[in-house]
């Protein structure tokens, strides 16, 4: 505490002032005792007693008064060590690092909580007119808190703002983003802080930082945390298949690993278990070898109608507990059950019916659709269980008999997708009079044309960005689709006849595809858009089943498919907390986000006639990145010479001089009353 001018103090000479008002005032004069007065001495001693009270009060608060001023003139001062900055305004970026190993626990707290303290303790060491923002570096790098200038604001924004700490780490992209929400503030003094244990995985290589425009601005990096003092075990592979060695029995290989110490030695074991519907089915242990541990468990295999999701889990006490436990989908709803029936099959031949299908489905991207795929002849699907299916493909497959169309019927109005692609062996007259139906159009046979080109403007967005590889597609024949005015069309030629065309039947859809899927009616399998289209195609037939995901990694958005008007799809996390998605017009297909929890996501679709029985389409599962279990202390990035660091703490002068001005106006204030208050007591 000090002063910074001094000398003012010789004000409080000042002082004596009212003390000589005050005696002059109280000075004894004469007395002269007259009886016409005696009688009023009685009333009047209660007066001048009060009288008296309130001039000491006078004249104490007229002392106060000058003293204040006096003291509030010489610029009183507090000493105050600012955890950041010091203390002028300036344009402020606060990166914080929310992935995966900032979920460790460190002093009772996690580190994720120990950067939003430290963030905290920024914001408060800023003056007004300062300009924050602040961003997460978990993947993807988004903005938390916006450029303002209500630094108060923002305080309690990052005090209430949900941080989960589960996805991998991009703190290069953060920093990028936290450099371009500095650009559009005014204040010239700019810095950025960036918070992260900086383990060995998140590798900001420091050359990138050279790229980014940091000239004038002052950036600082801060570990938070320690090197853990345990190893990390984390669960590498998980995979559930049947064993033909064990009936009823599933198997579920499981594979871990350790970072963080040596695991080598003999004698070291794995504890693992396996948790099927809230209890545990099976457990096991296995020793490392190299810092890898495998083994094998088995478990009662559920129902083949049903979707049982399994954990598997490492029963220890590491450095990090998220990532020691893997969500598993004991069926088919982690992908879309795909029958492919052939109607020319020629087996190691490009003449084959499915030659370039089966091809393009092989390079099908896992986040684009991923498929459990089944092929049969035309002979044999009528012995095919179509429950077992989400999607069937009739590839220039004959019109099937009375029996087995009724079965593809009533498959596709339970809910099931049907796509009918042209051939040679497509019948217009057997397929009108036994799937007519679920067809989306009346079909009138095939004809040939010359080069035919499909007209691209006539998509109205149920179709892939890839549909531009279709271009250059020549057909030489065609099934001829019958247009009608509520016809459904979602591809057509330049000659403005349907070449896609899609009808909902029942809680199914089914779509006719002019074209054939392999080279007979034109060069369609050779064009880069044959894989967007058939995968356009499934997944519009598949419904909400086509989101059906393997894996998903944190902070991935999933593309839904586009309910119809009055129905809906939701997603429910692992948690219990749940996302509708009501059908729209014109249809836009929605995305999930929300991915930030590890587990099993569940995909349901229903109507809004009956909201409470929603349908499970599919799952995914949101794992933990595998990366992020590296916790070994990697290096903090150091900057480059034309860069200038941020400060270490330092101690400013906090003046308290407002306060005690405002304290002189109240003393004033109160001198008022009292002078008021004497008036009356005379």
């Amino acid at each position: 505490m000090g002063l910074e001018t001094p000398l003012a103090l010789l004000g409080l000479l000042g002082i004596v002032i009212p003390l000589v008002v005050h005696r002059m005032r109280n000075r004894e004069l004469p007395r002269v005792v007259l009886p016409t007065f005696a009688l009023l001495s009685r009333a009047l001693a209660r007066s001048q007693s009060k009288r008296a009270f309130t001039d000491l009060l006078l004249l104490v608060v007229r002392i106060a008064v000058i003293a204040a001023a006096v003291i509030a003139l010489a610029a009183p001062y507090v000493r105050s060590r600012l955890r950041f900055g010091d203390g002028r305004r300036a344009n402020v970026a606060i990166v914080i690092d929310d992935s995966l190993s900032m979920a460790r626990r460190e002093g009772g707290s996690s580190l994720i909580e120990a950067e939003r303290t430290r963030a905290r303790e920024v914001l408060a060491a800023l003056p007004d007119g300062s300009e924050v923002s602040v961003v997460l570096a978990g993947k993807p790098a988004r903005v938390l808190i916006p450029l303002t200038r209500d630094v108060s604001n923002a305080a309690r924004t990052l005090e209430r703002a949900p941080l989960s700490a589960v996805r991998s780490n991009d703190l290069g992209q953060a920093l990028e983003l936290a450099l371009r929400q500095q650009h559009r503030g005014v204040l010239a003094e700019r810095r950025v802080l960036v918070l992260s244990d900086f383990a060995r995985h998140t590798a900001l290589n420091p050359a990138e930082l050279k790229g980014f425009e940091l000239e004038g601005a002052a950036i600082s990096f801060e570990r938070i945390g320690t090197a853990p003092d345990k190893p990390n075990l984390y669960v590498a592979h998980a995979h559930a298949t049947a064993d033909p060695t064990r009936p009823n029995e599933t198997s579920i290989a499981i594979e871990i690993r350790s970072t963080g110490s040596d695991l080598d030695g003999e004698g070291l074991q794995a504890r693992v278990e396996v948790e099927v519907n809230g209890k545990v089915a099976s457990r096991g242990s296995a020793p490392f070898e190299r810092g890898v541990a495998k083994t094998v468990l088995h478990i009662p295999s559920p129902p083949a109608s049903e979707t049982t999701q399994a954990v598997v889990r490492i029963v220890t006490d590491d450095a990090l507990a998220a990532d020691n436990q893997a969500s598993i989908v004991l069926g088919d709803a982690d992908a879309v059950r795909l029958l492919l029936v052939n109607g020319d099959p020629q087996p190691a031949s490009r003449n084959d019916e499915l030659y370039y299908v089966t091809r393009a489905l092989a390079l099908m991207p896992p986040l684009e659709l991923t498929l459990h795929t089944q092929t049969v002849d035309a002979l044999s699907l009528a012995h095919v269980d179509l429950s077992g299916s989400d999607v069937v493909i009739l590839a220039n497959v004959p019109a099937p008999e009375a029996a087995l169309a009724k079965r593809l019927v009533d498959f596709v109005e339970a809910g099931g997708g049907l796509i009918i692609a042209a051939g040679p062996r497509v019948d217009a007259a057997a397929y009108n009079a036994r799937l007519g139906g679920v067809l989306p159009s009346h079909v009138r046979g095939s004809a040939r044309c010359n080069d035919l080109h499909f007209a691209l403007g006539s998509s109205p967005g149920a179709l892939p960005e890839g549909l531009a590889g279709l271009r250059e597609v020549r057909s030489k024949e065609r099934l001829l689709i019958e247009p009608q005015a509520q016809l459904e069309s979602l591809l057509s030629y330049e000659d403005e006849l349907p070449a896609l065309v899609a009808r909902n039947q029942g809680e199914g859809r089914c779509l006719l595809l002019a074209a054939s899927l392999d080279t007979e009616y034109g060069d369609l399998p050779l064009r880069p858009g044959f894989l967007p289209l058939l995968a356009a195609m499934i997944r519009d037939a598949a419904g909400a089943t086509a989101a059906a995901r393997a894996n998903v990694a944190p902070g991935d958005s999933i593309t839904l498919s586009a309910p119809r008007p009055d129905h809906f799809v939701e997603v429910r996390a692992p948690g219990g907390q749940t996302q509708r998605f009501w059908g729209q017009q014109p249809a836009e297909a929605p995305k999930f986000s929300a991915t930030d929890a590890l587990g099993v996501f569940e995909i349901r679709a229903g109507a809004a006639a009956n909201e409470h029985a929603a349908k499970l389409k599919a799952t995914f599962v949101v794992a933990p990145p595998q990366d992020e279990s590296d916790l070994t202390p990697g290096v903090v990035p150091e900057l480059g010479a034309d860069v200038q660091p941020i400060a270490e703490p330092v101690t400013v002068h906090v003046p308290f001089a407002p306060w005690l001005w405002l304290a002189v106006f109240g003393l004033v204030v109160l001198e008022g009353v009292l002078r008021v208050r004497r008036r009356w007591a005379v």
